[in-house]
């Protein structure tokens, strides 16, 4: 996966993805989250803007190529107008509303609301 810390807006943020992630391609190359999906054993949800400077979205094309090779559950969200991190207010709610469906699918409550929780 490629990385694109070089983007940051100024120098602070650029030393601190070089210091996090560094230069070295093939460690970057062996540390990417795509050579680990066999892994995976929850499902997952990937959100993305096409315009972001940080996350190559073709990066996201060869992750969900590997999800779907090992056949693992996982929900996209795609904004076409957006880069990193959703800044208009449509997207925002999109994202949000599709984050509380995933975690309501996905995440059994601990017990029945008629229920009391008891303390241990």
């Amino acid at each position: 996966m490629i990385s694109n810390w070089q983007h940051e807006e100024n120098e602070e943020g650029k030393a601190f993805y070089h210091n996090i992630v560094g230069d070295d391609k093939e460690i970057i190359k062996a540390r990417s989250p795509v050579n680990f999906v066999s892994r995976i054993k929850i499902p997952t949800l990937h959100a993305y803007g096409e315009n972001d400077p940080r996350v190559v979205i073709k990066n996201w094309h060869e992750l969900e190529r590997e999800l779907k090779k090992y056949q693992k559950t996982y929900e996209y969200i795609h904004e076409d107008n957006e880069g990193h991190g959703f800044k208009n207010e449509k997207a925002r709610i999109n994202f949000y509303q599709h984050l509380e469906a995933f975690l309501d699918k996905y995440l059994a409550p601990a017990t029945s609301p008629s229920e009391p929780v008891s303390a241990r």
